[in-house]
């Protein structure tokens, strides 16, 4: 039997993303270890390509940065599936929101009838990697997201919670939906401490806290200010943080907080890229880490830390506090706010009660060596397998 074509779609394996490492790291693994079941492409948004052992195709940016639903891959699906499954039936595989992906499985939304008509004809079976990071107040996810998901050939979430919310919404009893973690590479574990906050300008004796977060409105960066300037009182010059964000000004301006909170010259400020190997590093030179959306989809932040011998403080709510000693889990939050259209319940926590655990002795880190490839691609080669 001839293998089966796979097409990755996510962010390009290029790109400086958690998505971008999640895709490249899975479509790197199939090709590698799979080739006689699945030949692997790949169909990413944003950067270059780069130089990858698989076929790679780039969607076109909006020339003025917008994120418009085009951008997504509806536009040159058909061309690059066509090219690439050399018209073998195959598999797409999403790394992405289920919102995103309605023009994959609800083609009949489209209006771009060329792509309709093509898309409708099922030309390939869809699988679908689903971050989830947060749920309505049913229990579910919006209306997009649903009318995506029920058109996947295959579900997986990344954590139990994520994967009870997607069962939830695809009408399945809890435990019908499976779900993985991403793996963890070598190069995410301790490095040493005095090196590492040298590379971060800080001296041995300061108290450093870190914060990896999108610039995103459900990414209480808010939160990490107040906490932050709390600290700041406490110790003094001693005091330093560490934020990494993708943009500095989005749903929260990182200048305009960091002036409002006298945090400036206490904080260094970090974006993309940045090598894998250099956040190694900054993960390692912090006291701890705060998972300050309490909402990850995927948990890479939390993991990539913890692997790195520093402790996370998350919040409990969604499927984070999974990936977490209990002892480091903030209490239930003060109340939820809708997020948008989505209807997502997003949770409003109080500083107090993350200074509470930060100040503890006894912060901890979780077992992470389940999480390393070695280990779990077993059990992600038992998925693959089993869609065929």
């Amino acid at each position: 039997m001839n293998p089966v074509p796979i097409l990755f779609l996510s962010d390009s394996p290029d790109c400086p993303s958690g998505l971008a490492r999640i895709g490249r790291d899975l479509a790197t693994r199939v090709h590698k270890n799979l080739s006689e079941q699945f030949r692997v492409g790949y169909l990413g948004r944003g950067g270059l390509g780069g130089s990858f052992p698989f076929p790679t195709w780039i969607i076109p940016h909006n020339l003025y940065g917008l994120k418009t639903t085009t951008e997504w891959g509806s536009t040159v699906i058909e061309q690059v599936w066509k090219e690439f499954s050399r018209g073998e039936p195959g598999v797409v595989f999403s790394i992405w929101d289920p919102a995103r992906m309605i023009w994959l499985t609800r083609p009949e939304y489209l209006q771009d009838s060329r792509a309709k008509d093509f898309l409708l004809a099922k030309p390939f079976s869809c699988w679908g990697y689903f971050p989830v990071d947060g749920h309505t107040p049913n229990g579910g996810l919006g209306l997009l997201a649903k009318e995506a998901l029920i058109g996947y050939d295959r579900i997986l979430g990344y954590t139990k919670y994520g994967a009870h919310v997607l069962a939830k919404v695809i009408g399945k009893p809890p435990g019908c939906v499976p779900y993985l973690p991403h793996g963890l590479d070598p190069i995410w574990f301790p490095r040493d401490k005095p090196l590492s906050r040298k590379l971060l300008g800080v001296e041995a004796e300061d108290f450093v806290v870190g914060v990896v977060a999108t610039n995103q409105k459900r990414k209480d960066w808010g939160l990490a200010a107040t906490i932050g300037q709390a600290l700041s009182r406490i110790h003094g010059a001693r005091y330093r943080q560490w934020w990494h964000t993708d943009l500095a000004a989005q749903e929260w301006s990182i200048p305009a907080l960091l002036n409002e909170f006298d945090l400036g010259k206490q904080t260094t400020v970090t974006f993309p890229p940045r090598s894998d190997e250099w956040m190694a590093c900054a993960y390692s030179a912090c006291n701890v880490t705060l998972a300050i959306g309490a909402g990850e989809g995927f948990g890479y932040p939390i993991v990539e830390s913890q692997a790195c011998g520093t402790p996370v403080i998350h919040g409990y709510y969604g499927g984070g506090a999974e990936l977490l000693p209990p002892g480091n889990i903030v209490s239930p939050a003060l109340a939820h706010w809708l997020d948008g259209l989505t209807n997502i319940m997003r949770p409003v926590f109080v500083a107090s009660d993350w200074l509470r655990l930060i100040e503890k002795p006894d912060l901890s880190v979780g077992d992470m060596a389940p999480l390393r490839w070695p280990v779990l691609w077993s059990k992600w080669k038992r998925w693959f397998l089993g869609g065929l």
